[in-house]
């Protein structure tokens, strides 16, 4: 199960050097306003929360503009999934039926609230929000904005990261498969293992039901329609261009999901 669960963290990646501190991050995950977060973090947010923590999100993220500011790829990478033709795709799965049940069951069931993630995510990406079942406005307060407006107006903004002192900076980090490498190195694969036995030890629990949720029929029939779709088609192609094994990626994932059998008693 261990090889499975990192493996569907990130497509596999080739050496590379580590630039994040081995520690957790200090960036926190704020607690969400809705889906049953007004007391604070609960239930499946837990999880998240602490997971993020070990990432070291905000050295992640350092990274992610630097390679902005210095790889032609990887902006270019950030353009497309910025541009209309990937929202149009983000749309489409958002207004899924299979997709709104799940989102809400995330929400009310599981006190987690994905709108949050997502819709973060869409204002980075320039993608349209996900009407809130709750009709809330929240997002993460991290100066995402920003650091994309420097980025792409080349205003000569310096690395943040430990990228900083890389000697081949200035000529890009190896394009998308180069950023997919340094960040998978990044990620402390033991440590996220451990916290998934720790959390997945009682069948009964968020991350349990969250994860048979998504081995359902119904998850697994969304999954299916949204690979058919022209926009997924064109994103899977404009992966291999970039040279991502995105098929490996979601194959790993689907034997994760619908042929192993974890959080059982």
């Amino acid at each position: 199960m261990k090889n499975i669960f990192v493996l569907v963290l990130l497509c596999g990646a080739a050496a590379a050097q580590v630039y994040c501190p081995n520690a957790p991050g200090e960036l926190e995950i704020p607690s969400s306003h809705c889906c049953g977060g007004e007391n604070g973090i609960t239930g499946l947010a837990v999880f998240v929360r602490e997971y993020f923590l070990l990432m070291q999100l905000d050295c992640m993220l350092d990274i992610f503009f630097d390679a902005l500011l210095f790889d032609d790829e990887v902006l270019e990478f950030y353009m497309y999934l910025s541009s209309p033709e990937f929202e149009q795709l983000c749309i489409e799965i958002q207004e899924m039926p299979e997709w709104i049940e799940l989102m809400n069951y995330f929400c009310f069931e599981l006190d987690f609230d994905p709108f949050l993630y997502l819709n973060t995510m869409g204002s980075l990406l320039n993608i349209r929000h996900m009407k809130h079942p709750q009709n809330c406005v929240f997002e993460f307060p991290l100066p995402w904005s920003k650091k994309v407006d420097q980025t792409l107006i080349g205003t000569g903004s310096q690395p943040l990261s430990r990228l900083r002192d890389w000697p081949v900076t200035n000529q890009g980090i190896g394009g998308v498969v180069g950023l997919i490498d340094v960040l998978y190195y990044e990620i402390p694969h033991d440590k996220g293992y451990q916290l998934w036995v720790d959390m997945t030890d009682d069948p009964n629990s968020y991350l349990c039901r969250a994860y048979e949720k998504m081995r359902t029929p119904y998850f697994k029939y969304m999954v299916l329609r949204i690979e058919q779709k022209p926009e997924y088609i064109r994103f899977y192609q404009k992966l291999n261009q970039w040279g991502v094994n995105f098929t490996k990626f979601t194959d790993d994932l689907k034997k994760f999901l619908w042929e192993s059998h974890y959080c059982q008693l």
